[in-house]
């Protein structure tokens, strides 16, 4: 026993003279004893990982940008300004949105209404060549009544019905259609009947179609003419018919 422990001692002088670090020694048991090792050397190596390298951005040219810029005409609305200059027309761009949301704000006049109202209203849709010629016209029309005092529920309307335009006319379902068609008086089918107090009642509608150019109520001239750097436009409407009266006129051109 004391042979291999001077031999354990003589191997770590040996160890200490070469610069290595002394083998370990085992545990002592009752009745052996574990023989020494070579220890290997371990050494702790920290690797330090490259840090990645964050390229410089690029310098900006110092020439005229080509982002989009507000206010700039996108390429459709150049082309399609090109194409109506080759057309001997131009349209110059205009705040139309803010225009239109005026026009619309009409402030309708306070209406004098009596025990008895009647109301009648008149739409027209037509569609129009460039070089003028009515293409197409419809026109829907209808007679409302109102009344506020009970005492002329049973009420009859008479109707100056002069038409040779031929509009069709309906009558409503409760109203006398023959009465209509013989006398052109606008009442109730029962005569016991009266009508509603404080409602507006639609009695009478119409419509007429047609392609005739004299039917047209209102015509609207327009006038194109180029200068400096845009387009200047003139626009006329004159109104056809003598018994109308114009009020309130809105006329709203599309622009692209």
């Amino acid at each position: 026993m004391r042979r291999k422990a001077k031999e354990l001692q003589q191997a770590r002088r040996d160890a200490e003279r070469q610069g290595k670090k002394a083998p370990g020694f085992g545990g002592f048991g009752s009745s052996s004893v574990s023989g020494g090792s070579t220890a290997a050397m371990i050494t702790e190596t920290i690797i330090e990982t490259d840090k990645p390298k964050v390229a410089p951005a690029p310098a900006r040219p110092s020439g005229p940008s080509k982002a989009l810029k507000l206010g700039a005409k996108g390429k459709e609305v150049d082309n399609f300004v090109d194409k109506l200059k080759s057309e001997g027309e131009t349209i110059v761009s205009s705040n139309m949105g803010k225009r239109m949301s005026e026009a619309t704000k009409v402030h309708v006049p306070p209406i004098n209404m009596e025990s008895v109202h009647m109301k009648v209203e008149e739409k027209i849709t037509l569609t129009c060549g460039r070089d003028g010629g009515l293409q197409n016209m419809e026109l829907h029309g209808m007679i409302m009544l109102r009344i506020s005092d009970d005492k002329f529920g049973r009420i009859r309307l008479h109707v100056e019905n002069e038409d040779k335009k031929g509009v069709q006319l309906q009558t409503h379902p409760n109203v006398d259609k023959k009465l209509f068609t013989a006398e052109s008086l606008i009442g109730l089918k029962n005569p016991e009947k009266s009508f509603p107090v404080n409602s507006d009642v639609g009695v009478l509608k119409w419509r007429l179609q047609t392609t005739e150019e004299s039917f047209i109520p209102l015509t609207i001239n327009c006038w194109p003419s180029e200068s400096g750097n845009g387009c200047d436009v003139n626009i006329e409407y004159e109104l056809q018919e003598d018994n109308l009266e114009l009020n309130d006129v809105v006329i709203t051109i599309p622009l692209p």
